[in-house]
């Protein structure tokens, strides 16, 4: 399984703080917004943790940042899940609908910069998670 984001802030010293969100660059700002989410996953506050993970993908969606990808994969993984186990909170099959849509772009993301996905265990389990949904959203 696919490790989610995590924000592990390091010790702040005076002569060097980190910045906040609003002045750190894109990428920075957006791994904030990314941890932020992961937190809010974390304590089951699912609406808190897609509004922030949305707001991190909006900010590089287009970036021509090498780290862009990767970052946008996880990104895309983690509001599969998200969506995936808010249906247990608010049982709307549309949440369904749109995990397995973020599930196929992350599937499509990895593809594009992991040589090799197609063989991978990864990558059998999220097509593993689309059956599923499709399953689950066909009972709907």
């Amino acid at each position: 399984m696919m490790a989610a984001p995590t924000a592990t802030p390091g010790p702040v010293t005076p002569e060097k703080a980190t910045p906040s969100p609003e002045e750190a660059d894109p990428m920075t700002r957006a791994k904030v917004l990314a941890g932020a989410g992961q937190k809010a996953y974390e304590l089951t506050d699912y609406e808190e943790a897609i509004t922030r993970f949305k707001q991190a993908y909006e900010l590089i969606r287009g970036s021509k940042d090498p780290r862009a990808p990767e970052i946008l994969g996880n990104i895309l993984y983690n509001l599969a899940v998200v969506y995936e186990r808010s249906h247990e909170v608010t049982p709307e099959v549309e949440r369904l609908r749109r995990a397995r849509v973020m599930y196929r772009q992350f599937d499509e993301q990895m593809a594009s910069l992991v040589k090799g996905w197609a063989a991978s265990a990864e990558h059998a389990d999220v097509l593993s998670r689309i059956r599923a949904l499709d399953t689950r959203i066909g009972d709907k």
